[in-house]
C-alpha cells in the first residue's frame, strides 16, 4: 500500500499482492506475494466529507481506487468508481438481512443497547414521548422492530430505496459559506451522472443553502428526539452533505438529540488489503476513529465512544 499524491495522469508505483502456487512434500496451495506494478491514477478528487482539496492516494483493492484525506482522515474510493442507483439498490435488495435472522439481530443488539443508554441518560427510562428515525433501514427494517421490542414504541424506517420520505429527502441542508457555492459542493463530490448526490439521504430534491440564510434550528420543532443510522454511514457518497443532514438540519432535536452511528471503522491501515469491508462495492466511504473525532468537532457534537461496543459512535447534540 503507497500514500502518494498525485496530479491528473499520474503513473506511479504501488505495491499490490498477487497469488502464486507453492508446492510442498505434503500439499500444494496458495500463497500472497508482493508485486510492484505501475498503475495510472485518475485526477485527485476533493474529499466528500470535509472538501480538503488534496487527498492523497492511499490503494488499489478490488480494481477501485481509494484515497486518503489528511485533514479528517476519511479514506474513500475515487467518484469514478460510484455505481448507479440500479446497480446499488440490487445490491442492497441481495441482503438477507431481517428480523427472523438471530445472526443479525445480534450483529444490531449493541446499537440497539448503546441508544437506550444515551436515550435513557438524557431522557430518562419513560420512552412513550420519544420519538426516533432508523435512517437507512434498507429493504427488511429490524433495528425499528427491536427498540419496539426494548419498549420504545414510536420508530420510524427511513431509506431513500425502499422506504422513502418526501419529507426528509427535501429536507434543506446547511453548510458553510467559506465552503463554497452549493453547486460546486456537489459537482466537486460526486460523478455527473446517474446517482443522487448522496446513496443514503440526499435526493435530487435535496437543496444547500448557507446556513446563515436559514432560521435558528432552536425555532424548528425537530422531527426525532433520535437516529439510529447501523451500516449505512459507509454508503454516503457525499457524507458532507449526510452529516449535515442528520446532524444540522430539523431532522434530530436540539439539546439532547441522540446520533447513534454503526460502521466497521479501520483502526490500523496494515488491516486495509485483507478488509473485507472492501468487497462491497457500495462501500464507498471508510472511516478511522480520527474521522469521526473531526466530524464531532466539525459540527460541533459530543463524541462517546461505548466502551466493548467496537465500530460503535454515539454522538450528542448539546
Amino acid at each position: 500500500m503507497q500514500q502518494q499524491t498525485n496530479n491528473e495522469g499520474d503513473v506511479i508505483t504501488t505495491t499490490t499482492p498477487s497469488s502464486s502456487s507453492s508446492s510442498s512434500s505434503s500439499s500444494s496451495k496458495k500463497r500472497k506475494q508482493s508485486q510492484q506494478v505501475e498503475v495510472q491514477i485518475p485526477p485527485t478528487p476533493t474529499c466528500p466529507l470535509c472538501l480538503f482539496q488534496s487527498p492523497v492516494f492511499f490503494s488499489i483493492q478490488f480494481k477501485r481506487y481509494f484515497f486518503s484525506c489528511p485533514q479528517c482522515s476519511l479514506v474513500f474510493v475515487h467518484p469514478q468508481h460510484h455505481v448507479s442507483p440500479t446497480a446499488e439498490k440490487h445490491r442492497y435488495s441481495t441482503h438477507n438481512n431481517d428480523k427472523l435472522d438471530q445472526r443479525y439481530v445480534n450483529f444490531l443488539m449493541p446499537a440497539v443497547l448503546e441508544l437506550i443508554e444515551r436515550v435513557t441518560a438524557l431522557h430518562g427510562a419513560k420512552f412513550d414521548d420519544i420519538r426516533g428515525l432508523d435512517y437507512g433501514c434498507g429493504p427488511s427494517p429490524t433495528l425499528s422492530y427491536l427498540l419496539k421490542e426494548q419498549g420504545i414504541p414510536h420508530v420510524d424506517d427511513y431509506d431513500p430505496y425502499f422506504y422513502p420520505s418526501s419529507q426528509i429527502d427535501s429536507i434543506v441542508i446547511p453548510f458553510k459559506k467559506e465552503d463554497g457555492p452549493s453547486d460546486i459542493i456537489l459537482t466537486q463530490t460526486t460523478t455527473p451522472t446517474d446517482f443522487p448526490s448522496s446513496s443514503q439521504s440526499t435526493t435530487t430534491e435535496s437543496t444547500l443553502i448557507t446556513d446563515d440564510n436559514l432560521p435558528p434550528l432552536s425555532t424548528i420543532k425537530p422531527l426525532y428526539d433520535f437516529i439510529t443510522c447501523t451500516e449505512t454511514a459507509e454508503h454516503f457518497y457525499v457524507p458532507y452533505i449526510d452529516w449535515r443532514k442528520l446532524t444540522h438540519t430539523s431532522l434530530l432535536k436540539r439539546n439532547g438529540g441522540v446520533l447513534v452511528v454503526m460502521t466497521s471503522l479501520l483502526y490500523n491501515d496494515e488491516q486495509f488489503e485483507n478488509w473485507a469491508y472492501l468487497r462491497d462495492v457500495t462501500h464507498v466511504s471508510l472511516y478511522r476513529p480520527k474521522t469521526m473525532e473531526y466530524i464531532a468537532k466539525d459540527l460541533g457534537l459530543e463524541l462517546i465512544w461505548p466502551v466493548e461496543r467496537k465500530n460503535i459512535a454515539a454522538f450528542i447534540i448539546r
